[in-house]
């Protein structure tokens, strides 16, 4: 927020971007067993969430580094380009988050007053996930032993949606959490169980979710990220937004 409020003197026009260039957990080349493991992959997920919601003005891009070299790598370049924790971090939310931010505080959760869960939510990028009006919203618990038990529901939505009977009321769920112990350590990630890998021939897996209903609870683990599409909301921001992406 501080360097954006120091940009704003030199941006010419409201049609100005702000940008992070060159973007990571830890400066000059990455910690080993840090910007490589699971533990990177709560930082950049919040920063993401963070950066878009920034005042007064909110960035449109984040330019990661690196792809490949140094520790903080997405692709491990010594390990035959296997991916880092925070590689599946950033296609999730290329898949799922789209490019504009909604005000948490128009959720209700259930955990008012926490500071181990953070939480982001954007209306979804549109795919064969989801539609017009749907929500994208990302939950990150911190907490090391603390299981969260939340459920959402969002104030003045379109009626469209309150009209819907509640078993059209479902989401979308991708769990990730750490596959090897110390947790925050692991180089590998499961996503609802099971482990996140490339294919024989270096192809990407399909991600499939576990399907809830909205009214069933969210449950997310110690130290795990959840990302949560809910589908037939009508968010009334979305449907711009969708018609911009498409």
């Amino acid at each position: 927020d501080d360097a954006s409020f120091k940009t704003s003197n030199f941006l010419p026009s409201s049609d100005a971007q702000v940008w992070i260039g060159e973007g990571a957990m830890a400066y000059h080349s990455g910690q080993d067993g840090v910007t490589n493991t699971f533990s990177s992959s709560f930082w950049y997920a919040n920063q993401l969430g963070e950066i878009a919601t920034s005042k007064p003005f909110a960035h449109s891009v984040f330019c990661r580094q690196t792809l490949t070299g140094g520790n903080y790598e997405l692709l491990a370049h010594e390990e035959n380009y296997e991916p880092n924790p925070d590689f599946w971090t950033a296609r999730l939310w290329n898949i799922l988050m789209g490019t504009v931010a909604l005000d948490v505080q128009g959720i209700d959760c259930c955990i008012p007053g926490s500071d181990t869960l953070l939480l982001h939510a954007f209306c979804a990028r549109p795919s064969a996930l989801a539609k017009e009006g749907d929500v994208s919203v990302l939950f990150i618990n911190i907490d090391r032993n603390n299981y969260f038990n939340a459920s959402i529901s969002f104030a003045g939505l379109n009626e469209g949606s309150n009209n819907l009977h509640h078993e059209e009321l479902s989401r979308s769920d991708f769990m990730l959490e750490a596959h090897t112990t110390p947790r925050l350590k692991s180089k590998k990630v499961r996503m609802n169980g099971d482990l996140l890998q490339l294919g024989n021939d270096g192809e990407l897996p399909f991600f499939q979710p576990q399907k809830k209903m909205q009214r069933d609870p969210i449950l997310v683990p110690p130290l795990s990220l959840m990302f949560s599409v809910l589908h037939n909301i009508s968010a009334p921001a979305c449907f711009s937004a969708f018609g911009a992406l498409t």
